[in-house]
């Protein structure tokens, strides 16, 4: 039986990103080269073989970079979607990457990287030169590593938002993944809640601020719901006693001085 192996072509040179991985159908691994009939080769035909015929076997991707190779197992959902986003981000590049390939040979340089440095390298001494006609020697000195030390930061703060954004996005697919699984341990017990939409937010809120499973909020929330129309239910009594009371023609309060000094000058007229 013949597997075939499909490869996808590299995507730039040995400049420095990263060449496309190649996606290997599992059951050519160990691979056969020439006829199966060879007795060299009858071993690793058998082995393939054997990884076809056992259905159960998960399959396995084995990208190849810089000449290594990663074994990446199907159910690695995560680390195979990452990996696919930096492949298409490296696809949306490429054009530009080539056009500044071009750029980096007309001028000399050996790699995109190089050039990119020493175009750095260049710009710095510009913004030096400036400084120093502008403020002299030492004070434009100062001046400079002033502004490259504040430009350093920018940079770094870059990276740092763009890793909390990283971790964020992170925390958010970590919760959802835990609301959803907590989210059927809860509709056992309370099957009206048929979905997330169904929790108050407030439930929520309290599971994953205080880390108990969502089925200890929902409850937690029950329970101070019945407490709160209990006390609700012993007021509304008690507002009934005394209006109650006033309709049978007993006074809600005893009659204050200037009660009385009507009553009397009613009597007197």
């Amino acid at each position: 039986m013949e597997y075939t192996e499909e490869t996808m072509s590299s995507a730039v040179t040995a400049d420095g990103l990263a060449d496309v991985p190649t996606v290997t159908n599992p059951v050519t691994a160990h691979g056969a080269e020439g006829s199966a009939s060879e007795v060299d080769e009858t071993a690793s035909a058998d082995e393939t073989v054997t990884e076809a015929a056992n259905p159960t076997e998960e399959t396995v991707y084995r990208p190849v970079y810089n000449g290594q190779e990663t074994v990446l197992k199907a159910s690695e959902q995560e680390e195979i979607t990452t990996l696919l986003q930096l492949g298409m981000k490296q696809r949306d590049f490429l054009p530009t990457y080539e056009r500044l390939s071009f750029l980096a040979k007309e001028d000399g340089a050996v790699s995109v990287k190089a050039w990119v440095e020493q175009l750095v390298q260049d710009r710095e001494e510009v913004y030096r030169e400036m400084a120093m006609q502008r403020f002299g020697d030492e004070a434009g000195q100062r001046y400079y590593e002033m502004e490259r030390r504040e430009r350093e930061r920018r940079y770094t703060a870059r990276d740092e938002e763009a890793l909390a954004r990283t971790e964020e996005a992170q925390k958010r697919q970590e919760r959802h993944e835990r609301l959803a699984t907590e989210m059927a341990a809860l509709q056992e017990q309370y099957p009206q809640c048929r979905s997330i939409r169904d929790v108050p937010p407030s439930v929520v809120e309290t599971a994953l601020s205080e880390n108990i499973t969502l089925l200890d909020a929902y409850n937690r929330f029950t329970l101070s719901e019945q407490q709160r129309c209990e006390r609700a239910e012993i007021q509304g009594r008690r507002a009934a006693l005394h209006s109650t009371g006033s309709l049978r023609g007993e006074p809600s309060s005893p009659p204050n001085a200037m009660d009385a000094f009507l009553a009397g000058l009613h009597r007197r007229s």
